[in-house]
């Protein structure tokens, strides 16, 4: 048997030669510094995977509870003390209903803002994109065809690095900064569509892309200098990279366009030959 001290709290589960534990509910955590790791279940054979924060670490044994061998090989580390902890797992299937919920919310909202604009929304998108060819637009504006693609594949991965980081240790360093901005992201992400579509407004538009990217930041930072997690950030990747697009023509729209829903605009003249034809 063998074990290795990386300065990191040390994880094991309590296994028995009459039975087994089949899942990571209940794990004992001997703490020494400052990160939570997981507990691994590898296979039949009686090995204990330690998964740490960039290292897995196997410590073998024979059929005799391995915790007290493992605790006797740890004792040089001092623990400071033990307890409790329930490793919770969110599968795919929560991301899932989380977007459903997103949708039927964005929907609902989105119904509700085109009745006090005095307007019946129908539940498809053409009137929408009508809107928004209709507008004077920037030459380097997207489609509106690209709209909904960029956004299946953003939601995609940020749903995916959202679920990456709650599988985190809960003590992870940045984590919990890291889901309340992107709580933020996802509440201004539903009130989008019912504040530029809904109530006709580019400057709601552009208000609201500036919140998110800022949102975004702030995840990004999370992830990269605190958390130091390639995962979360890469996948913010598409949605960095389509905010560089869409600030600027967010904030074009709300200068060379009307805004019903505030009444005024256009507050400025596009320069000559920038307008999309």
């Amino acid at each position: 048997m063998h074990s290795t001290h990386l300065g990191s709290d040390l994880v094991f589960g309590i296994r028995s030669r009459k039975r087994g534990i089949r899942n990571t509910r209940n794990l004992l955590i001997l703490r020494h510094y400052r990160r939570i790791v997981l507990w691994r279940r590898s296979g039949l054979r009686r090995v204990v995977s330690l998964r740490f924060y960039r290292t897995d670490v196997k410590v073998w044994g024979p059929k005799y509870p391995l915790q007290i061998l493992f605790l006797l090989s740890c004792l040089h580390s001092t623990p400071e003390h033990l307890t409790r902890m329930k490793n919770k797992r969110y599968p795919w299937w929560y991301g899932l209903a989380f977007y459903a919920g997103l949708q039927i919310v964005q929907f609902a909202l989105r119904a509700g803002t085109g009745r006090m604009a005095g307007r019946r929304y129908s539940g498809t998108r053409t009137k929408d994109r009508n809107l928004y060819k209709a507008e004077r637009l920037p030459f380097f504006a997207p489609p509106g065809v690209a709209f909904p693609i960029a956004w299946g594949i953003n939601s995609i991965c940020l749903i995916a690095g959202g679920l990456h980081v709650l599988n985190l240790p809960v003590k992870t360093e940045g984590r919990l900064e890291f889901l309340r901005s992107q709580a933020a992201a996802w509440t201004l992400f539903v009130l989008f569509a019912p504040a530029y579509f809904g109530l006709r407004s580019p400057i709601n538009a552009a208000i609201l892309t500036f919140l998110y990217s800022a949102a975004t930041a702030t995840s990004l930072k999370s992830a990269w200098c605190r958390m130091h997690d390639v995962r979360a950030t890469l996948l913010l990747g598409t949605t960095v990279a389509w905010l560089t697009l869409a600030n600027p023509v967010g904030v074009t729209q709300a200068l060379w366009n009307q805004d019903a829903f505030w009444g005024i605009g256009p507050l400025a003249e596009p320069p000559l030959g920038w307008v999309k034809q």
